[in-house]
């Protein structure tokens, strides 16, 4: 308060219209009054919580919550083979999600990696371009270890969290489509970051502000049991530790 009143003042000193400094200075009492009162927040952190826009605010907190909480269960994944091209396409005209997490074909949801929804749609596009691409040609999220020798990455994990050169992804994908089979490894990130849904949500948290990830995979022993992005964050501590019924960010 005394800061504000300061600034008036030597606004007037220097400009010399003394005339208004104490109506001026009354508005300005009555503004901060009540701009107190009713939140402690400025204009523009109120214009981002109204949009619904995924920020994390620096002294945003949850304290005694874990993941498990918060994680959205109901996903859509994509196994790693056993998936045609018009499937995925299906797939990809039916959801809006962002990205889809790659699991095992066995049925035990056993996580083994990620891939972005634009990637995907991208590689898709590009696909159409080569000759042996049908809609029923099988699609293959894993490389076999002749791809990754091929690509000079044998031992070593591939995808995005590698970096493998555009023009040797798209070989990769050129080769592999003469024996019916569309790999789409290169582009799958095969390291995404995961946490336990025992840990707390405060670490969640401080790993989004740090790291800036999109989303956060949640796994037990392995297998995918979740998924946690800002929005989910941002909705429960608006829906629980608030106690409103309804937030910016409900129905995403």
């Amino acid at each position: 308060m005394r800061l504000t009143v300061t600034v008036v003042v030597i606004m007037f000193e220097l400009t010399g219209a003394l005339t208004y400094i104490l109506p001026t200075m009354i508005v300005l009492l009555v503004t901060k009054a009540v701009g107190d009162f009713l939140g402690t927040t400025g204009i523009a952190e109120e214009m981002i919580r109204f949009n619904g826009f995924p920020f994390l605010e620096k002294d945003a907190h949850a304290y005694n919550v874990s993941v498990s909480r918060v994680m959205r269960r109901d996903l859509k994944t994509l196994p790693v083979s056993g998936l045609s091209v018009k499937e995925i396409e299906d797939i990809l005209a039916s959801t809006d999600v962002k990205g889809f997490p790659v699991v095992s074909a066995d049925g035990k949801n056993i996580l083994m990696g990620f891939i972005d929804r634009t990637q995907l749609r991208y590689v898709l596009e590009k696909s159409r371009g080569l000759q042996d691409v049908r809609p029923d040609t099988a699609v293959s999220f894993v490389p076999d270890p002749e791809d990754l020798e091929d690509a000079g990455f044998a031992g070593a994990a591939a995808g995005p969290a590698v970096g493998l050169d555009e023009e040797l992804s798209m070989d990769i994908m050129e080769n592999t489509t003469m024996e019916d089979v569309l790999k789409l490894w290169p582009w799958v990130n095969q390291t995404p970051l995961t946490v336990s849904p025992q840990l707390p949500l405060e670490i969640a948290m401080q790993l989004f502000k740090r790291m800036g990830p999109r989303v956060i995979l949640v796994e037990d022993h392995g297998e995918l049991v979740g998924l946690v992005t800002v929005k989910d964050v941002l909705r429960f501590t608006m829906l629980e530790q608030h106690n409103v019924q309804y937030s910016p960010w409900s129905g995403e």
